[in-house]
């Protein structure tokens, strides 16, 4: 090998060691959405109902030992949603804490994209010492996506849930 090659080997070597380290993005086109998820996700679609009118959630989630990738979103009447989407926000995180049974520790406005969706930085601390509840909420139009990851405080609190959690991207 020449020296140039060798030189050249040695420049490349580290991007494509961290090339490897990065999760590839994940893209539901049905969902508009793409995000950095460790493996396959497992789909699934749940019905839900409001008053009269059903919901389909569609689930998206990588489970390994204990630890728990998800993605879902689900399209809300206008009549659900109400005017201030905000405050529909809030009530999902409020309702995600009770649901979890578990400590709401951090609730944090934000926006994504281009048009500056409303969002929620959240963190629930579950019951029983049993973990972490991490999560951003979205509310697009009339699509709310949450983006979540739970598990272990030292997964939880780890660079990758804050690499997964950031590259969630709604296609717009």
């Amino acid at each position: 090998m020449t020296r140039f090659h060798s030189a050249l080997l040695l420049l490349l070597l580290p991007a494509v060691l961290h090339a490897e380290d990065k999760p590839p993005a994940f893209k539901s086109k049905e969902g508009r959405f793409s995000v950095a998820l460790p493996d396959k996700p497992v789909e699934k679609v749940n019905e839900m109902k409001l008053g009269d009118t059903e919901v389909k959630m569609y689930v998206f989630s990588v489970a390994q030992k204990g630890r728990v990738f998800l993605v879902t979103y689900n399209d809300y009447p206008k009549a659900v949603i109400g005017e201030d989407g905000d405050k529909f926000l809030a009530g999902v995180v409020e309702r995600n804490a009770a649901n979890l049974k578990g400590k709401l520790i951090a609730n944090e406005k934000i926006a994504i994209g281009k048009k500056k969706h409303p969002g929620h930085i959240v963190r629930i601390e579950m019951p029983d010492s049993k973990g972490l509840y991490r999560a951003r909420v979205f509310l697009a139009g009339d699509r709310l996506y949450q983006v979540v990851a739970f598990g272990p405080d030292e997964f939880a609190k780890s660079k990758a849930v804050d690499d997964y959690l950031n590259s969630f991207e709604i296609d717009e």
